[in-house]
């Protein structure tokens, strides 16, 4: 009865509490304010547009909101609050640097919407009588908003019209801004509470350490949003590359030909287009982004929900089997990567789905593997196949985690009783068999109508051929080609490479914390301490080998071991042979390989030493990405704040 009452007071009370935040939000609204400036013409080069608004009546450095200029239009957002009669807009600098072209620009139009819904509409016509400007823009002619940039401070001052027109705040904008606020709020307390619970009855040190992985993963989620919704696409490597595949998709479902002159512009310097990859994550980024009206959110949404969903998987495991969190916790490289549009994070999310099924003890890998076999195992197995040919779509480097995987399977198969084996052995055919299947029913159907059963390489070959530029053509003799091209042919023998180029060095930096086009980085103790922590878990693991003295763990170490070599090896090939570019993100997968080990050595989460060695390069590696990594990828200019 008490029961009952209680449940029934619960219910009074959140809905008391529901119209109590509803008539706050009434006179204080939480509001989701968008200003976007459309330009008749794009500018030339990356400008950046920067809106000032803030609670306070002067303007102070916490009150910038800035984003780059994309296809003539800037479009700014940020959180605020409305109340009373108050505009919180106080200054717009239309371009935020120094315009040396000379050429004047248009301002055609100019809105501001809140939580969606539009509440101003400026045309050219009357930006004139809404706004005046500072002395280092010049306005031309009477008709329009025309203007000539003749300083490096433009800026575009409200008048208290404008204000008083931008104050205002439909009931509609008040009542979604107290729905979505209340959402968030529900959702931040059952959070709370899960975590919590979570908790509940662990000692002091696991509780500290639930938080440290907690709060990194929640932590490292907020960063990689905020990051990928607003570093210019101009500090990221080869960014623009992958938006020239992602577009085409935008308005077609079925990839094109490699030859197709439609697809002429996507080729980089080196004669590669994007279009010649399998993955499937520039169809997916764009049918997700097509919803989104922001150039850069409807081409970074799909990757930093993919982030999201790793961080949610790993936080629901965070107690029984924590091992999940080192994949996206060993070093900030990871969030760096999918804070910007890169199919390298497709492959990374689906190797983590991978390793997921390998290490969870009743994932739907392990019950098919565990259990009798029935017919419904066989819709397992094809959703497996679907999962595991994903990174066999990817890039090369991430061919070596379906290695990894096989060598662990291969191990498992050897230590399982003889009368088992051969279930087993053909439970595995059936999820290779239905990998290849759907490999080659894709190849059909999307390539094999261009290029036949074996054409498509040379068509590649070709047409690397016909649009590289000259230093990067193979036909180019060895010694005329670009400085980091061909290091074999130019006579660099391989020990010249890997002892007097810096070769490991930046590759062990790119890996662990190295940010932009490799062009911000920590300071040198940061990459010192890492070393050590790594070397230390690698320690660990082998010293918890030893005295465990179990030969089936020794095997996987040996499969780990080779993995990371396939690993290393294939970035040196790369670097010798082909081009010279020694990248972390191409090392990446090794934190898949560690985190089964620690899987393996601690999956009842009793190892005190590997939970501080991994909460420690965790809060390192938050140290780095926010204090190098946000800093300059997110500032006006990409240089240190």
């Amino acid at each position: 009865m008490n029961l009952n009452k209680l449940k029934q007071n619960k219910k009074k009370l959140f809905a008391a509490a529901a119209v109590l935040w509803l008539l706050a939000c009434m006179f204080v609204t939480p509001v989701f304010t968008t200003v976007t400036l459309t330009f008749e013409n794009d500018p030339h080069g990356e400008v950046v547009t920067t809106v000032f608004s803030g609670p306070g009546e002067n303007v102070s450095g916490r009150d910038e909101h800035h984003r780059v200029v994309v296809n003539g239009v800037a479009r700014i957002f940020f959180g605020d609050l409305q109340y009373g009669s108050h505009c919180s807009l106080k200054r717009i600098d239309p371009l935020d640097q120094h315009y040396s072209t000379g050429e004047p620009l248009t301002i055609t139009r100019l809105t501001v919407s809140k939580n969606g819904i539009q509440t101003v509409d400026l045309t050219g016509d009357k930006l004139g009588t809404y706004f005046t400007v500072n002395s280092d823009l010049e306005l031309l002619g009477e008709d329009g908003f025309t203007f000539l940039v003749t300083g490096e401070d433009s800026q575009m001052l409200p008048t208290e019209a404008f204000q008083t027109l931008c104050a205002q705040t439909p009931f509609a904008v008040r009542l979604l801004g107290a729905l979505g606020s209340g959402i968030l709020l529900v959702l931040a307390i059952l959070l709370v509470r899960w975590f919590t619970r979570t908790i509940a009855g662990q000692s002091l040190f696991s509780k500290l350490i639930f938080c440290v992985l907690f709060g990194g993963l929640f932590a490292a989620t907020l960063m990689t949003i905020f990051t990928g919704f607003w570093n210019p696409f101009y500090l990221n490597p080869d960014e623009y590359h992958t938006l020239s595949a992602v577009n085409y998709y935008f308005s077609h479902f079925m990839p094109p030909d490699m030859r197709d002159p439609a697809i002429i512009d996507s080729y980089a310097i080196y004669g590669t287009t994007r279009h010649s990859e399998w993955t499937l994550f520039y169809f997916l980024t764009a049918k997700i982004g097509q919803f989104f009206a922001d150039p850069i959110i409807r081409v970074r949404f799909f990757t930093t929900v993919t982030f999201c969903i790793m961080a949610g998987i790993a936080l629901k495991n965070v107690k029984k089997n924590w091992a999940l969190s080192a994949m996206l916790l060993l070093t900030p490289q990871v969030w760096y990567l999918f804070s910007y549009c890169t199919s390298d994070s497709l492959d990374f999310f689906m190797s983590f789905l991978c390793m997921y099924e390998v290490m969870k003890k009743d994932s739907m890998l392990n019950r098919v593997l565990d259990e009798p076999f029935c017919k419904k195992q066989l819709l397992y197995m094809a959703l497996l196949g679907l999962l595991f040919v994903q990174p066999l779509w990817g890039k090369p480097t991430f061919y070596v985690v379906l290695i990894f995987i096989f060598l662990v399977l291969l191990i498992r198969l050897f230590y399982t009783p003889k009368e088992k084996r051969m279930t087993l052995l053909w439970k595995y055919l059936g999820i290779v068999g239905f990998t290849l299947g759907i490999f080659t029913i894709r190849y059909m159907i999307t390539d094999f109508p261009y290029y036949g059963l074996f054409g498509k390489y040379q068509v590649y070959m070709d047409m690397m051929e016909q649009t590289a530029l000259p230093e990067y053509k193979l036909s180019t003799p060895a010694l005329e080609r670009a400085y980091s091209m061909s290091f074999m042919e130019k006579g660099i023998t391989l020990e010249q490479l890997l002892t007097g180029f810096d070769f490991n060095k930046n590759l062990f930096r790119t890996f662990a914390g190295f940010f932009g086009s490799y062009a911000f980085g920590a300071r040198d103790w940061y990459y010192t301490v890492m070393a050590i922590l790594y070397l230390a878990i690698i320690g660990y693991l082998l010293a918890q080998a030893y005295r465990k003295k179990d030969s089936r763990t020794w095997w996987e170490i040996g499969a780990a071991a080779l993995s990371m070599f396939i690993q290393y090896a294939l970035i040196v090939y790369n670097a010798w042979v082909v081009d010279f570019q020694p990248q972390g993100r191409y090392l990446l997968p090794i934190v898949f390989y560690a985190a089964y080990l620690i899987h393996r050595t601690d999956c009842e989460g009793k190892s005190k030493v590997l939970r501080i060695l991994l909460c420690l390069t965790c809060l390192l590696s938050l140290y780095s990405f926010y204090t190098v990594g946000i800093p300059n990828l997110v500032s006006v200019h990409g240089i240190q704040a």
